[in-house]
């Protein structure tokens, strides 16, 4: 009987010390699966950027001023865990070069980058407001060239229609977000971004500089 008891309490206690050692390791393992369940939540967002490219080394014909609009980026993210996001970008850039006399081409080129990027947040978490980020990518490009002949002339063969040409972009950047609250937030960025196309558009193959910019984010929580 009491050899009965003996190994009773013997079980009792390889149980208890059991329970001791591993009980807590897999508590610590959920609250550390929760925890990044909740920072890939907490950086889930899209938003609106809006910047300048810097290009240099496109070509200008005589005869023609020339003008670009703003670059503008709508985007949303991904969050992989506390301190890395995967961002997926669709932009929009213009050059037009517009006849100075009465004869000429009018070109409006489109620069559409289609960008897939990570993004670095290398010193913070999502529970913190002020975060430095740095980030690079790469993805398909479109270009529009949509022109039409002035007057009764036409400079430099081009004549009329649209065409549409593929390219290779890359982007590079460092910037800081600011969250304003749980689900809003500002960035600002620098960085430089190149497109190569497949075939001369719009009288240059490619189109690069740096960029800079600042825009708005939403965090959804679902």
């Amino acid at each position: 009987m009491m050899r009965t008891g003996v190994r009773v309490v013997s079980c009792a206690a390889v149980v208890a010390a059991m329970a001791v050692v591993f009980v807590p390791r897999a508590q610590a393992q959920k609250d550390s699966s929760d925890a990044e369940r909740g920072a890939r939540r907490a950086r889930q967002g899209a938003g609106l950027r809006v910047g300048i490219w810097s290009t240099s080394g496109l070509p200008e014909t005589s005869g023609h001023s020339y003008g670009t609009w703003p670059m503008f980026e709508g985007y949303f993210q991904k969050g992989l865990d506390q301190h890395l996001v995967l961002e997926t970008s669709v932009g929009l850039w213009r050059r037009v070069q517009t006849p100075t006399g009465t004869t000429g081409d009018l070109v409006r080129a489109y620069v559409i980058p289609q960008l897939t990027q990570l993004k670095f947040y290398p010193a913070t978490t999502p529970d913190q407001a002020f975060e430095p980020f740095v980030a690079a990518g790469a993805g398909l490009t479109i270009g529009i060239d949509n022109r039409e002949a002035v007057g009764g002339g036409i400079l430099g063969g081009g004549g009329s229609g649209t065409q549409l040409q593929a390219g290779i972009g890359l982007k590079g950047s460092a910037g800081v977000e600011y969250r304003l609250g749980r689900l809003f937030g500002v960035a600002g960025y620098v960085g430089y971004q190149y497109v190569y196309f497949l075939e001369s558009f719009a009288g240059a193959q490619s189109y690069k500089g740096f960029i800079a910019g600042g825009g708005l984010t939403y965090r959804y929580q679902f």
